[in-house]
């Protein structure tokens, strides 16, 4: 008759209570695994189990197969590649729910379909180095997507910023945002839809005077596309929907440009056009004499 050899065993509080001997090995009931004990350390040291809840440190993963939610960080030291497109273990997206992943030199692939790294609802991060990659037939996010170099054949979408100290790559990227702005030095911090003209003590100042042919822009709310992001100044709305501070009466369609108000726009009066006076059309109605704010298309249209 074969020997049956028993360990300790309890439950995972119990083992959590428990200071075993050194070498001792005691059995957690609760989570189908054991505790190696040193004669010091209450709980001693759970091993890993391949069905048991667990949180693992300092462990090294090779080959690996993701086929569930992730919900917490990955940070890997080498490239990982989700090979969508294998038609032997395929998946149609990599769903990644609140989580954040951390790229130092590495790169993240979706080699077949969508790179999508939230669930609805999630918050995920990517932050990634400038040597770094994130490649996808189309990537989405709920938060952020930092890489050095961010490339798809579709769409890039993110409810969040997409920032690359790289290239930016896609058929379709984007925005919930609608205008392009570029930063500009001004000689304060002006409110967002004031009209500016190119002058002043650094490059823009406000505008001041009727139809000025110096008219730069107007100051962006909230900018789809900023270039120049790394120089001093503020966002001044160079092209698409922006709101703009007004005043007079206006109508949909009207030209618009400078007026007397300090950083205000009012209608161009047809007879009164000079080359570069114009900021934009207006998109909405506007009839007062106190400034007010409509959304107009701003640009040399």
């Amino acid at each position: 008759m074969s020997t049956q050899v028993q360990y300790r065993r309890g439950t995972s509080a119990q083992n959590d209570a428990f200071t075993g001997a050194l070498a001792e090995i005691t059995v957690d009931t609760t989570n189908k695994t054991l505790r190696v004990h040193d004669g010091l350390t209450a709980g001693g040291f759970a091993l890993a189990g391949t069905t048991a809840t667990q949180t693992l440190t300092n462990k090294t993963l090779n080959s690996v197969t993701i086929t569930g939610t992730v919900t917490g960080n990955i940070i890997p030291s080498a490239n990982i590649t989700y090979d969508l497109g294998n038609t032997t273990n395929r998946f149609n997206d990599l769903w990644l729910a609140n989580s954040t992943i951390y790229l130092g030199s590495a790169q993240i692939s979706a080699n077949a379909t969508s790179l999508v790294l939230t669930n609805p609802g999630g918050g995920t991060t990517v932050l990634a180095g400038a040597s770094a990659q994130i490649t996808a037939t189309s990537i989405s996010a709920s938060g952020n997507v930092t890489g050095g170099n961010i490339l798809t054949g579709g769409i890039i979408s993110a409810t969040g910023n997409i920032t690359s100290a790289g290239t930016i790559k896609g058929v379709n990227i984007d925005s919930t945002a609608a205008d392009l702005a570029e930063h500009y030095q001004g000689d304060r911090l002006y409110v967002p839809g004031t009209v500016m003209i190119f002058g002043g003590q650094h490059e823009i100042t406000e505008s001041t005077q009727y139809a000025d042919p110096r008219v730069a822009g107007v100051i962006s709310t909230a900018p789809a596309h900023t270039m120049n992001s790394a120089a001093a100044g503020q966002p001044v709305a160079l092209q698409g929907r922006v709101p703009c501070r007004v005043v007079g009466t206006i109508k949909k369609g009207d030209l618009v440009t400078t007026s007397h108000w300090p950083g205000v726009a009012t209608c161009l009066d047809s007879g009164d056009w000079v080359p570069g006076c114009v900021i934009g059309k207006s998109l909405g109605e506007y009839d007062s004499l106190e400034p007010g704010t409509i959304e107009i298309a701003v640009g040399r249209l």
